[in-house]
């Protein structure tokens, strides 16, 4: 009889010992999937957060676009306006010496002298608002320089965000994806 106690007892604690493993491996497997489940959602949530920051940086690149195609029809309409100012100068000088050429060479020396001392101040005018019409173009040119190396670096910048872009968004439906399947017991 006591062996036979003894034997209950033993078959007894292994079924408990049984069970109780069981409970735990279930319970291990419950928490493995758990863990699962939580790094796949970590997971997901950093390619959301990449995707997001592709597209502010997208946004960016987009504003530096629209800033240098600003930047370039302004610089060419006051390009165009400098180029019509000098034209302007130009005939106005040549109109305005004309007759004081032909007067600076008279035999007349004072009315000689009174048109070379008049067509020096006028040259002198002349060449001021020239000068100023020039600067106005070269700033003109320097900006239209200027709106092309931003239009290039806004292109460039958005080819690669573009790639960039793609290549996020496959990492996030496969995150996604995965996360699905660890929700639905899948691995």
């Amino acid at each position: 009889m006591k062996n036979r106690l003894h034997s209950f007892v033993h078959t007894g604690l292994a079924v408990l010992a049984f069970f109780v493993s069981m409970n735990l491996f279930a319970q291990a497997k419950v928490d493995k999937e758990a863990l699962a489940i939580s790094k796949a959602e970590e997971k997901l949530e950093a390619q959301r957060l990449k995707l997001v920051e592709i597209k502010i940086q997208i946004e960016s690149a987009d504003s530096l676009m629209q800033a240098g195609e600003n930047l370039e029809a302004d610089a060419k309409t006051r390009k165009a306006e400098a180029r019509d100012e000098i034209k302007a100068i130009e005939k106005q000088y040549k109109d305005d010496t004309k007759g004081l050429n032909k007067a600076a060479g008279s035999k007349d020396k004072v009315a000689a002298a009174s048109a070379k001392t008049e067509l020096k101040d006028i040259t002198a005018k002349y060449k001021a608002t020239l000068k100023e019409a020039e600067n106005k173009m070269a700033a003109a040119d320097k900006d239209i320089s200027a709106s092309f190396r931003m239009l290039e670096k806004a292109d460039k910048k958005l080819d690669m965000l573009s790639d960039k872009l793609k290549t996020t968004e496959q990492a996030y439906k496969d995150a996604e994806k995965a996360l699905n399947d660890k929700k639905e017991g899948k691995k």
